[in-house]
């Protein structure tokens, strides 16, 4: 032996405070060599040389480097190489703090959204219908659109599907209330039950997105304005749409108030609670319906 300390496994083990196993894995894979002193003695042992790369190793593994990377950073002995490897590792955090800020933000408007569902439900405001005045932000949100003779449950289900498919392929995490926009009710015409019923269904099925998604092929917009409100639950049946389309045509005749929109519908109730045993009977949501005043709407009607 020459002068050199040399060190057994155990000892590096504690030295490091890592385990003998990871220091025979990293034997087995080349990263840390032991040496072998002589070939009557099979007992492996390391020098201060090897001590300090076990330490570097560890840093690295902290930084979440791969052990594949970890070894191409040792071996590479280039501070060019360094630079390059450090840089994507940060630019790859980065990408991950801002998915998992998303993902906070989206967690957070959920339990906003069924704290409110639950203070609906506890308050039975869902149970009569009232209408109430409220000014709505512009809203920017992802949707597809569909028309059909009938949409019911099934086809709801693959209409969401299809939408959460498209949020999952960008990266959009849902976390505000999904608005189903039904272009093909005109709630300036008398209802008419048959009329209703032979109409193609023209069903837009929206998801809001954060003010810094800018897809503008898949971007689209709500407008701001006075909106009529009034929050139901359960999915609307026929006896029960028409008591609610009768009621919001009387109010707004009463109050000189006429739709300059379609009318829609704010799911309320947080997605985990969209299942078909429950949505028809549970589901809370706040049909929204743009309106101008009479007067306002004459002065800009088309002539």
């Amino acid at each position: 032996m020459n002068n050199e300390t040399y060190y057994t496994i155990g000892e590096v083990s504690k030295i490091c405070n890592i385990s003998s196993s990871t220091l025979r894995y990293y034997d087995k894979i080349g990263l840390i060599k032991a040496n072998m002193l002589s070939f009557s003695n099979e007992y492996r042992y390391y020098t201060y040389k090897d001590i300090a790369k076990i330490r570097i190793i560890q840093n690295l593994k902290d930084l979440n480097f791969s052990l594949n990377e970890i070894a191409k950073i040792i071996s590479n002995n280039d501070l060019s190489y360094q630079l390059f490897i450090m840089k994507k590792r940060r630019d790859e955090i980065y990408n991950e703090i801002q998915i998992l800020q998303n993902t906070f933000h989206s967690i957070d408007n959920r339990i906003n959204n069924i704290e409110n569902e639950m203070e609906i439900m506890n308050s039975n405001v869902a149970d009569s219908l009232s209408i109430e005045l409220k000014q709505v932000p512009k809203r920017k949100f992802i949707s597809i659109r569909r028309q059909a003779q009938f949409i019911g449950l099934n086809e709801f289900t693959l209409y969401f599907n299809e939408l959460i498919e498209i949020a999952r392929k960008n990266n959009i995490i849902p976390s505000g209330n999904f608005t189903l926009i039904y272009h093909h009710i005109n709630l300036n015409n008398k209802y008419d039950e048959l009329d209703l019923k032979n109409t193609i269904k023209d069903i837009q099925i929206c998801l809001p997105v954060d003010t810094a998604f800018n897809v503008p092929s898949l971007v689209s917009y709500l407008p701001e304005g006075l909106y009529l409100s009034a929050v139901t639950k359960g999915m609307a049946g026929k006896d029960k749409f028409q008591k609610i389309y009768f009621y919001i045509q009387s109010w707004l005749k009463n109050n000189n108030y006429s739709p300059i929109g379609p009318m829609m519908d704010v799911l309320l109730s947080d997605i985990a609670s969209f299942h078909p045993d429950s949505i028809i009977d549970n589901i809370i949501s706040e049909i929204q319906i743009p309106i101008g005043t009479k007067s306002y709407v004459a002065s800009n009607a088309i002539s």
